[in-house]
């Protein structure tokens, strides 16, 4: 993955690209990564979702709106990918499953 990041540091002034590639990395990290950096990516999820929860109400700024959709837009991606694999008992994806139902949104929802 140190390979991907290096690549893409460019990438800060192309969110499509980011956007794009976000899911593909998330999904890399969660079915082959260590469980220390699953574990980052996924208090990272919580922080963001949570951030906003905490603020209540409707006075969010525009970058915590986007942020929330980056977030749910992969979390979306994720659980379309997982629902596919699911049906393929040698899919390499169905560690996605296990990393969505730990996200309090999806508790054995996957």
């Amino acid at each position: 993955l140190k390979d991907i990041f290096q690549a893409c540091r460019s990438l800060h002034s192309d969110s499509a690209t980011a956007h794009f590639l976000l899911p593909h990395l998330v999904c890399d990290l969660a079915c082959f990564g260590e469980d220390f950096l699953i574990k980052l990516v996924h208090l990272e999820i919580l922080e963001v979702l949570g951030a906003t929860c905490r603020r209540g109400g409707s006075h969010h700024s525009a970058n915590e709106e986007g942020c929330c959709q980056v977030i749910f837009g992969l979390l979306d991606t994720l659980v379309q990918w997982s629902q596919a694999a699911s049906s393929s008992a040698t899919s390499r994806l169905n560690h996605l499953g296990p990393f969505l139902a730990s996200i309090p949104l999806f508790p054995g929802a996957i």
